[in-house]
């Protein structure tokens, strides 16, 4: 496979298009809806699976995520329709840990292995169309690999990947499958030393968070070729805490997580108004990944079983 490199700034999709800094405000707005939760139950040779995370879901209500059966951590999809199928990923790294990341709302897929969660890391696009894989993984890349975290329908996947090793400082980048290119993607602050990618939309619209010297998460978006920097209230100050985005969804609404004394709380924004999201009573939030246009979002708890129980809230 050949592989050529682009190297840019600004947004890897809008070429030619002038990107600027947007303020964008989402604190203050009364609450969106209110999201009630349903348990997904994962099912293999017709046993229950443990540790269930959802990652992703697509407009079509098709979702994937991890689960732990059988002793191993594998990935699974969910495709919506009369039947509800279960497809547990099998191909490349399938004897690997396997995390599906994002489902296109072509049915495509988008994940990453790892050796028991251990670098290195090799990111995977599974086409719909005959099961067929391709692996992506950044010339650039050090010992730790490529992680790639979304994925839309027209072939271009966005992640992330560290030039040393697992300590070292996170370097964005987009990856077109017409041309197999990889183009480094970084944020106009002066302030970020690291930046992570986590959705891309239909229309090449992006998500993120940007790192600062303090490792303090800031979020950030590209709408129309244009950075967009939302002020989420409620972030801690301490190393690690700071707002998180996950997904933007086709419409542009996006979720995220805001850290302060290093625990999560989740929220969604849905037409410029902020839900902050409540786990039910007794769990806390482990992660809040994904977001459709109706507003549908798939996440994680954690249970007093002190297992992970991933969710769909509508």
């Amino acid at each position: 496979m050949r592989v050529t490199r682009r190297t840019a700034v600004a947004a890897a999709l809008s070429a030619g298009v002038a990107v600027t800094g947007v303020a964008t405000s989402a604190a203050g707005h009364p609450a969106a809806k209110s999201y009630s939760f349903k348990p997904v139950a994962v099912h293999a040779n017709g046993k229950p699976c443990t540790n269930n995370r959802v990652f992703t879901i697509n407009d079509k209500g098709e979702y994937g995520g991890t689960m732990y059966c059988h002793n191993k951590v594998r990935a699974f999809l969910v495709k919506a329709g009369r039947k509800t199928a279960l497809a547990v990923l099998k191909g490349p790294g399938a004897n690997s840990t396997t995390f599906v990341t994002t489902v296109a709302n072509n049915g495509d897929a988008a994940l990453y292995t790892s050796q028991n969660y251990k670098p290195p890391r090799v990111g995977y696009i599974r086409f719909h169309t005959g099961g067929s894989w391709l692996r992506v993984r950044d010339p650039d890349a050090g010992r730790a690999g490529t992680m790639l975290n979304g994925l839309n329908s027209k072939g271009v996947a966005v992640g992330n990947y560290q030039v040393g090793g697992p300590k070292s400082a996170y370097q964005a980048f987009v990856f077109t499958v017409k041309g197999r290119t990889y183009q480094d993607f970084d944020v106009p602050k002066k302030a970020a030393v690291s930046t992570e990618l986590s959705g891309v939309n239909d229309d090449g619209d992006l998500s993120g968070t940007w790192f600062d010297s303090h490792d303090i998460g800031h979020p950030f978006l590209v709408i129309n070729g244009k950075f967009r920097y939302p002020k989420i209230k409620g972030a801690g100050s301490k190393k690690g805490d700071g707002v998180y985005l996950s997904t933007i969804a086709s419409n542009d609404d996006y979720d995220g997580v805001v850290y302060r004394n290093h625990k999560p709380h989740g929220f969604v924004i849905r037409g410029g108004k902020r839900t902050n999201i409540t786990p039910p009573a007794g769990d806390t939030l482990a992660g809040l990944d994904g977001i459709n246009k109706r507003g549908v979002i798939v996440g994680t708890f954690y249970g007093t079983d002190h297992l992970a129980h991933g969710f769909i809230g509508r």
